[in-house]
C-alpha cells in the first residue's frame, strides 16, 4: 500500500523515447535504484533527468524495490481545469478495492504540473529565483491529493507544502502571450521601408512577467535590420523587446513562438500491476501572430492656382445734395383798404400797373388833342 511506500527506496525511472500522448498507448519503462535514503513518496526521475514522478496515491504496492522493466497500460493528460479522476481499472481506492475517485481538482492541475517539472527541476526555470527541496515539492503535491497519508508528522508535512505552493503562486501557469506589435515608421515621404516588431514578455496566470524565456520571431514581407534575416531569436526580459525590421512588402507578417515554459499539464500513467503515477508534462509553448499593412501616403498635388481677385472700383461719388432756397415768408394783412406793406416782388407789380394807367391816359389825351385840331 501506499502507506508502507512513502519512505520506501529511491530509484531512476528511464522512460523510452517514444512521445506518449494517447489514453490506450503503453509506456515502457526502466525503474533503477536512486538512493536508500531518497525522500518523499517513492520520487524517481528519468534517466535523461527530464522527467519526475511521484506516487499518483494509488495503494498498491510500487515494486519498484525490485527493479527491472514494468510496463503501463495506459496514460492521462491532465490539462489546466481539469480533474485527475482515477482509472477503475487499475487504481485500488483501499487496499482491497479498485474505484474511481477524484484525486486532484480541476482547480489544483496548474500547480501541481509545475511542481512536477520546476519545483523538481529548478533548472527548468532558473529565473524562478527560488530552488525548493523535493521534499517541500512533494509536500506540495500531497495538498492537492489530500488521499496521500503515512507520513511521520503530516502536520508538519502539510504546513510544508502550504508554503510551498505560496512560493510558487507567481509562476504558475496557464501562460499568455501577448501578439506582438507592428509599427511602420511614418516619418518617411512615402511608403515607409523601415519598423519595428515589439515583442512583449509572456505572463503566467498571475500576471508574472516570466524572464528568460526563448522567444523566436518570424517575418512574413520584412527582415531585420540586424543580419537581414527572416527569423530571430531573443530571449524575454521585464519589458518589450523591439526587433527592428526593413520591409519588403505591402503586407507585413510577425509570428513569436515561446517555448520552454513550465509546463500546464501532467500526465498519469496506471497500471494494474503496480501503482499508478503521476508524471512530469511535456514543456509550455506559446505562439502570437500579428499582421499589418504598409501605410501609404499619397503625393499631394501643388495647390490649385487661384486667379486675381479684381479690384473693387470705389463707388461713385453722389452730387452734394442742393440747398434748397430759405422759405419766403409772405406777411399777412388786414383786410382794409389800405395797401398793404409790399415785398418787392408786390411793388415792382403794382410800379408796372401804374405805368400802363400813366401810358393809357397820355394816349386819351394825344387823341383828344386830334379832334380839336
Amino acid at each position: 500500500m501506499w502507506a508502507a511506500t512513502v519512505m520506501a527506496l529511491g530509484v531512476v525511472l528511464a522512460i523510452s523515447p517514444t512521445v506518449l500522448s494517447h489514453a490506450d498507448t503503453q509506456r515502457h519503462v526502466t525503474w533503477v535504484p536512486l538512493s536508500a535514503n531518497h525522500p518523499g513518496a517513492n520520487l524517481v526521475r528519468s534517466a535523461d533527468g527530464a522527467r519526475h514522478s511521484v506516487c499518483a496515491t494509488d495503494r498498491q504496492t510500487d515494486g519498484t524495490e525490485r527493479g527491472g522493466a514494468f510496463t503501463y497500460s495506459s496514460s492521462q493528460i491532465i490539462s489546466p481545469g481539469q480533474p485527475y479522476v482515477s482509472n477503475a481499472q487499475t487504481f485500488m481506492v483501499t487496499d482491497a478495492q479498485r474505484g474511481s475517485v477524484e484525486v486532484i481538482t480541476g482547480d489544483a492541475a496548474a500547480q501541481v504540473a509545475y511542481l512536477l517539472d520546476v519545483g523538481y527541476n529548478p533548472a527548468r526555470y532558473p529565473d524562478a529565483g527560488y530552488q525548493l527541496d523535493p521534499e517541500a515539492a512533494t509536500a506540495a503535491v500531497y495538498v492537492l491529493a489530500p488521499r496521500a497519508s503515512g507520513v511521520t508528522d503530516p502536520a508538519t508535512f502539510r504546513a510544508k507544502g502550504t508554503e510551498t505552493l505560496t512560493t510558487i503562486a507567481p509562476h504558475v501557469g496557464p501562460y499568455s502571450l501577448p501578439d506582438p506589435q507592428i509599427t511602420f515608421d511614418t516619418a518617411e515621404a512615402a511608403s515607409p521601408s523601415t519598423g519595428v516588431v515589439r515583442v512583449s514578455p509572456p505572463r503566467s496566470a498571475a500576471g508574472t512577467i516570466m524572464t528568460g524565456v526563448a522567444l523566436t520571431v518570424s517575418l512574413e514581407g520584412a527582415r531585420t535590420v540586424e543580419g537581414d534575416k527572416a527569423k530571430v531569436s531573443v530571449t524575454s526580459t521585464t519589458e518589450p523587446v523591439d526587433v527592428p525590421i526593413h520591409i519588403d512588402s505591402e503586407h507585413v507578417v510577425a509570428s513569436v513562438s515561446a517555448t520552454g515554459l513550465p509546463a500546464t499539464t501532467y500526465e498519469v500513467w496506471e497500471s494494474p500491476d503496480h501503482q499508478d503515477r503521476l508524471v512530469t508534462g511535456e514543456p509550455t509553448s506559446l505562439n502570437a501572430r500579428a499582421s499589418a499593412d504598409r501605410p501609404t501616403k499619397p503625393q499631394t498635388p501643388p495647390p490649385p492656382s487661384t486667379p486675381p481677385t479684381p479690384a473693387t472700383p470705389p463707388e461713385p461719388t453722389p452730387p452734394p445734395t442742393p440747398t434748397p432756397p430759405p422759405p419766403v415768408l409772405t406777411p399777412t394783412r388786414e383786410a382794409t383798404p389800405q395797401l398793404a406793406e409790399t415785398g418787392p416782388i408786390a411793388q415792382r407789380a403794382i410800379g408796372a400797373g401804374l405805368a400802363l394807367i400813366g401810358s393809357g391816359m397820355l394816349l386819351t389825351a394825344w387823341r383828344a388833342r386830334r379832334r380839336s385840331a
